[in-house]
């Protein structure tokens, strides 16, 4: 049994070393610049359960995000150009198809996706590898840009899928996702988590993830493996979305100007409501970590060398203005920058003393561990909350107060603020909890312990 202990940083500590870099030239509202808004994607997906209309808005954001270093953006890649990395033995009819799609992909805006890649992260004569790839409809690109060959793993990918998002709008493919992927010798998918891909014959040299990280329910057990499949010395970039941003939610209301005062469901993530009272996961079709911009950067040091770095900061759609001193002061555990930060972007190198396969953790799997709660602050009425760090699948702990076993677990914040009396939560890497008898955990001498059950 492994034994951890709870610990957080103080507020308003900074990042790498003291360093504050922040940037407008990023900002969630790149993602609306195009001639499509995500309203559209609403309107053009209302028959679709909330989980494919989350995947469908997360592709769209995607692929119309701009990620672009102040570097000069490479020369635009024309869809023929792509057919030169047909296999050689397609039937002409699939060949067309193929083709017919590539030009879908270009006019839908979608092959901007892998423009901007390129103007943030080389890849030429690279094996490259996507985390969290999805509907991959721009890789051909890469290839054409001088990328070696591509592989993209998502736990989501259904390879009869036939729609095409990006900027411009959204089409339908006249062939399969499954089929035009497999169209090209140098393209390949994995339908799996990436701790489960094996390791291949000629390990990867270059990786990339978008708005991925804030969804591993194990960041360290991943990025060991992503670690593991890369050769040394491989490069990696990273963008990730922060949780902690005004709209780091992962839901509606996206922009400033859509929030509707009405809404409840506005009202409870709309201003940072979403960092006071963190969003349930059993109610999001995607999960998220909470990881805070620091404890990634302290994961990700594990096993790369941070070249660069950059904060991208909120801008008038997406919070700026709205961080106001009350507001600040009633969440004085976290940094402002944190606070500001609309997503994280870090560029990296594999270490060289780090070839070993990593061991990784697997939340799904069993595992025995204890978290003793060392430290904790009142957060209202009967509930204290505390930090707890990654060891898998949190919510299978139960909390113990000495010998005694607390519950109800999983139970609401407001009941564990008002009625207390042992009521629990874990929600991501934050424990909201009471004592058995409403006392403060702080001085009244017992011992706090999250065990395995």
């Amino acid at each position: 049994m492994s034994v951890a202990r709870s610990c957080a940083r103080a507020p308003g500590q900074l990042l790498l070393d003291g360093s504050r870099e922040v940037s407008p030239a990023f900002g969630a509202t790149d993602i609306f610049r195009g001639r499509v808004c995500e309203m559209d994607i609403l309107n053009r997906v209302k028959p679709m359960n909330a989980s494919r209309v989350a995947r469908t808005l997360q592709r769209f954001r995607k692929q119309t995000a701009a990620l672009a270093r102040p570097n000069s953006p490479p020369d635009s890649i024309g869809s023929a150009d792509c057919a030169d990395f047909l296999k050689r033995d397609l039937p002409k009819e699939r060949r067309e198809l193929v083709l017919s799609t590539l030009r879908l992909v270009e006019s839908t805006g979608a092959a901007d996706y892998a423009a901007s890649i390129l103007s943030s992260f080389p890849v030429a004569g690279k094996r490259l590898l996507e985390i969290g790839a999805h509907y991959c409809w721009y890789a051909p690109f890469l290839l054409k840009a001088g990328c070696r060959s591509y592989h993209g793993v998502d736990l989501e990918i259904d390879c009869g899928h036939r729609q095409i998002s990006g900027s411009n709008g959204s089409a339908e493919a006249p062939i399969p996702f499954g089929d035009f992927i497999d169209s090209f010798g140098a393209l390949s998918l994995s339908n799996c988590d990436v701790r489960d891909l094996p390791p291949p014959p000629d390990l990867f040299d270059a990786a990339f993830m978008v708005s991925t990280s804030e969804h591993f329910d194990d960041p360290r057990g991943s990025f060991a493996m992503i670690a593991a499949l890369l050769a040394p010395s491989s490069k990696i970039f990273i963008n990730h979305h922060n949780y902690y941003g005004w709209n780091g939610h992962h839901r509606a209301p996206w922009r400033v100007q859509d929030v509707n005062p009405e809404d409840p469901a506005h009202r409870a993530v709309v201003d940072w409501a979403h960092v006071r009272n963190p969003v349930r996961n059993a109610d999001s079709p995607n999960y998220l970590n909470y990881i805070r911009i620091h404890e990634l950067i302290d994961v990700v040091l594990e096993f790369f060398d941070i070249e660069g770095k950059k904060l991208m900061r909120f801008e008038a759609d997406t919070g700026e203005g709205r961080l106001t001193a009350a507001i600040l002061e009633q969440l004085s555990r976290y940094y402002r920058e944190e606070l500001e930060t609309v997503s994280l972007q870090l560029w990296g190198h594999k270490r060289c003393d780090n070839s070993a396969r990593p061991a990784v953790r697997r939340a799904d799997h069993d595992h025995r561990c204890a978290i003793e709660i060392g430290w904790s602050e009142r957060e209202r009425g009967h509930a204290s909350i505390t930090r707890i760090p990654s060891l898998g699948k949190l919510t299978e702990l139960r909390l113990f107060e000495d010998d005694l076993p607390l519950q109800p677990g999983n139970a609401l914040h407001d009941e564990i603020r008002t009625l207390g009396a042992g009521a629990y939560s874990v929600w991501g890497n934050y424990l909201y909890f009471s004592t058995s008898d409403n006392t403060d955990p702080a001085s009244n001498g017992r011992r706090y312990v999250l065990k395995s059950k």
